[in-house]
C-alpha cells in the first residue's frame, strides 16, 4: 500500500456567536459554556491518538479548542495559521443570520448551496476561499508525508475540504454542515495523488452534551 498522510480535522466548540446565530466569518467570539464542554470532550476522545503535528486557525474559538486537545499530547505544538480561518464575509460579519436572510436572501442562500458566484461585499469569493484552503493542504501534504496531522478549524473550511475530496454538492442540495467539535478524517495517498474521505461529522463523544444548530458559517 502506498504511503499516505492522514488529517484529523476538528471543528471548534460552540461559541457565544453561534448561540446568537451571528454570521461570524473572521470576527471572533469566545467559546460558550457548552462549547468549552464540547472542546474538552473532543480532547478526551483524541487523547490516545498520535499526531506528528497540529495546526489551528488563528481565530480564538479554534485556538482554544486546539489548546485543549494538545494538552493531552506531550510536546505537540499547535501552529496557528490564518489559512485555516473561516470564510471572510466582509460587511456581513457579526450580523444576525436571520436578519441577513431577510435583507440579502439571494446572497445568503448562495452560502447555503454550492453557487460559484457568491462574494460578500469586502470579503473573499468562494473560489478565492477554495484556493486558500487547497493551497494550504497542498503545503501540508508536502510537509508531512507518512504522518498524522491534527487540524482545528471552521465550518466553511470543512465544506471546502469536502469539495476538494469528493467534489461539489449537487445542484439544489444543501451543503453539509459539520457540528461543533465534530471529528472528520481525510487521507492523501502518495504517489497517486489521491484524496480519500475516511469519516465525516463524527460526534459520538458529544452525545451527552448537546448542540446548537446554527444556520450558515461560524
Amino acid at each position: 500500500m502506498s504511503e499516505s498522510v492522514e488529517f484529523t480535522v476538528v471543528r471548534h466548540g460552540e461559541t457565544e456567536g453561534n448561540l446568537a446565530c451571528l454570521f461570524q466569518g473572521h470576527s471572533d467570539s469566545p467559546l460558550s459554556r457548552r462549547g468549552l464542554q464540547q472542546a474538552m470532550a473532543v480532547a478526551e476522545r483524541l487523547r490516545d491518538e498520535k499526531f506528528a503535528a497540529a495546526y489551528s486557525s488563528d481565530l480564538g474559538r479554534a485556538r482554544d479548542t486546539a489548546r485543549l486537545i494538545a494538552a493531552y499530547h506531550q510536546d505537540l505544538e499547535v501552529h496557528v495559521d490564518p489559512a485555516l480561518r473561516e470564510w471572510h464575509v466582509g460587511e456581513l460579519e457579526s450580523r444576525p443570520q436571520r436578519e441577513l436572510l431577510r435583507e440579502k436572501q439571494e446572497m445568503m442562500l448562495a452560502f447555503r448551496y454550492e453557487l460559484e458566484t457568491v462574494c460578500a461585499p469586502g470579503g473573499e469569493s468562494r473560489q478565492d476561499f477554495q484556493t486558500r484552503v487547497e493551497s494550504f493542504m497542498a503545503l501540508l501534504v508536502h510537509r508531512h508525508p507518512g504522518q498524522r496531522v491534527l487540524l482545528v478549524t471552521h465550518t466553511g473550511v470543512l465544506q471546502r475540504l469536502l469539495r476538494m475530496v469528493v467534489g461539489p454538492t449537487g445542484r439544489g442540495n444543501m451543503l453539509s454542515h459539520p457540528d461543533n467539535a465534530s471529528i472528520n478524517i481525510l487521507k492523501y495517498h502518495y504517489p497517486a495523488g489521491e484524496w480519500q474521505l475516511v469519516s465525516w461529522n463524527c460526534q459520538e463523544h458529544l452525545r451527552r452534551i448537546g448542540k446548537h444548530d446554527t444556520l450558515l458559517l461560524d
